[in-house]
């Protein structure tokens, strides 16, 4: 081999190895360094929504909701990447939904990013509304919130998401459910609390059982102490003891306990979407800071809503994870 040739691929190997590493270490798109992530659209093309192209570490594959794998991210128009390469976790989410074909994702970002014209934030899911053929049922509840006064509503997007090069399927980029500035602003001595059943996991919250067999995840605060956990959990029990006296008859006397104008509005959104999930028995948000009382609220969940049938012939296909 001439020694000409034996440069050329000595320089050709040494490029690749250099791309190689910038894939996994560029933070940003600039005119010397182009880094961007590949994406294989052959098979679906652009279709007018933006795309998210993630790759993860070694190409890992997600198999349970647990494990947070290393990843990267990037946002693609009709013909290029519009966005600079960021680093982030992802991993599974989801209860009964994690059992299904297309399942959602967890995206913890390494920084804040704001999405979308969405505000910053390092938290997002990916909804994969596999129960829902119609993809917008949580959509337009969110939108129907908003416009009945609801001081927060999850803002959301559809993309399109190709992972690890394989095309995944149309998604919801949606906001998470947490304290912020920007989301649900609660006070330093607040509480953010999901009403949830017990066949819900999630061991990244602090939990508990009220007197009446209820289960609460904690949202907020992050790392409550035993204190405060005992005290939100004391003025729950109350509360459900109140339910059962004469004075819950008085509205008077349950708003003290609850803001009615919250309560109905909420109610008034489960009812119109014929929520299977919204007669309190999961994905209910409250919050309360001592003193005040409960707020409902933001709405979540509406997969199961506007009619949908959980009747087995209609039921999508399942799948065992690991398969």
């Amino acid at each position: 081999m001439k020694r000409s040739s034996i440069f050329i691929c000595a320089a050709t190997f040494f490029s690749l190895s250099i791309l190689s590493a910038c894939l996994w270490t560029s933070t940003a798109v600039d005119d010397d360094a182009f880094a961007y992530l590949p994406l294989d659209d052959s098979e679906y093309p652009y279709a007018g929504l933006p795309r998210l192209v993630i790759q993860t570490e070694n190409f890992t594959r997600i198999k349970d909701r647990e494990t947070e794998i290393p990843a990267k991210l990037q946002i693609y128009g009709k013909d290029s990447p519009e966005s600079r390469v960021v680093d982030l976790t992802i991993r599974g989410r989801g209860n009964s939904s994690w059992e299904l074909a297309k399942y959602s994702y967890k995206l913890e970002f390494e920084n804040k990013v704001s999405l979308f014209g969405m505000p910053a934030d390092r938290d997002w899911n990916l909804l994969s509304n596999q129960l829902d053929k119609s993809l917008v049922r949580n959509f337009i509840t969110f939108q129907l919130a908003e416009s009945l006064g609801d001081e927060y509503s999850p803002r959301s997007t559809f993309v399109k998401v190709f992972l690890n090069k394989k095309y995944q399927g149309i998604f919801q980029l949606t906001e998470s459910v947490k304290d912020s500035k920007a989301r649900v602003d609660i006070s330093k001595t607040g509480f953010l609390l999901e009403k949830t059943s017990s066949d819900d996991q999630d061991d990244s919250h602090a939990e508990f059982f009220s007197e009446a067999g209820n289960l609460f995840f904690i949202q907020a605060p992050k790392n409550p102490t035993g204190k405060q956990i005992l005290q939100v959990q004391d003025h729950v029990d109350a509360f459900e003891k109140f339910q059962k006296g004469e004075s819950v008859k008085n509205a008077d006397s349950v708003s003290r306990w609850i803001d009615l104008e919250d309560l109905v509005r909420y109610y008034l959104i489960q009812e119109f979407t014929k929520n299977i999930d919204g007669n309190f028995h999961k994905s209910v948000f409250i919050t309360w800071e001592k003193g005040r009382p409960f707020q409902m609220g933001p709405v979540w969940d509406f997969d199961l809503a506007y009619g949908i049938s959980l009747d087995k012939k209609n039921s999508p296909g399942r799948i065992i994870r690991g398969q």
